[in-house]
């Protein structure tokens, strides 16, 4: 609440600016943490069947290697990762626009205030040390 007082004491309408410019990084940052939720339990229960084998593999490995089975093993192991790794290859591109939408948002209000601030300057409502204050 303070950062507001100071805001608005040394240049409203900028802080004006940004604050309509919140509900905008406030909906790309939920449209990304929409997109990334719910797939975590999913990779999770794949992951710890792929470490179960490898576990059981390094445990017995003398055993493994007396019977020739590590082209089976490796197998296993390989076809519990196939899963996650297709899902992964899905959910990538989404993952990757929703965080490119919820940074470039952050950008673009950086570039508006420094352009609306550069106009303030230019009309003499501000001057520099106000703008950076």
């Amino acid at each position: 609440m303070g950062t507001l007082i100071i805001a608005f004491a040394h240049g409203w309408h900028l802080t004006l600016l940004i604050l309509a410019c919140i509900p905008f990084v406030i909906v790309a940052k939920a449209f990304q943490a929409k997109s990334m939720e719910g797939h975590a339990a999913q990779d999770q229960k794949a992951l710890e069947e792929a470490g179960r084998i490898s576990t059981e593999v390094v445990e017995n490995i003398r055993t493994v290697v007396a019977l020739t089975r590590e082209d089976r093993f490796f197998e296993n192991y390989k076809a519990s990762l196939y899963k996650p790794y297709k899902d992964s290859l899905k959910k990538a591109p989404i993952n990757g626009l929703s965080y490119a939408i919820g940074q470039s948002f952050n950008f673009f209000i950086n570039a508006a205030v420094f352009r609306f601030g550069a106009w303030l300057i230019a009309h003499c409502f501000m001057n520099f040390e106000q703008l950076f204050m």
